[in-house]
């Protein structure tokens, strides 16, 4: 008898020990994302029936820059934002060079390399969501 007690005392030790690693190693942060956006993704969105071609660039260090091209009239405008980024697996957050801008958007990954962006628009007191299928480059 004292030997099955003795072996399992020695049987016991390493399960405990294996329950708490197991346990504390599959803790988190809720806050570290799993799903990762650095790279460059590019979509094509409509606003009042013109295309705008769009890409967000999203790098390692937090910082980025968003571009957007369309053409109107026969003449191509183009818009370059430099930004820093947070991120969790739900949104991600732009805040500008400036500092006084932030932009939040919501997005649901599809896979590895396709996210859809949703977005609120706000202009002269009216909000329309704004949906944009973006592909990493």
């Amino acid at each position: 008898m004292k030997l099955f007690n003795d072996f399992k005392r020695f049987l016991a030790i390493p399960l405990v020990v294996s329950i708490i690693f197991f346990t504390c190693g599959s803790c988190s942060s809720d806050d570290e994302p799993t799903f990762n956006l650095v790279g460059t993704w590019t979509g094509t969105l409509i606003d009042e029936g013109i295309p705008i071609n769009a890409e967000l660039v999203f790098n390692s260090d937090s910082t980025g820059a968003n571009s957007f091209q369309f053409e109107m009239f026969d003449q191509l405008f183009e818009e370059t934002e430099i930004f820093s980024w947070t991120s969790t697996d739900t949104q991600f957050t732009l805040t500008y060079d400036s500092g006084q801008q932030v932009d939040i958007f919501d997005y649901s990954a599809i896979d590895q390399d396709t996210i859809i962006v949703e977005y609120i628009e706000s202009e002269d007191g009216e909000e329309e969501l704004i949906t944009i299928t973006m592909y990493r480059k």
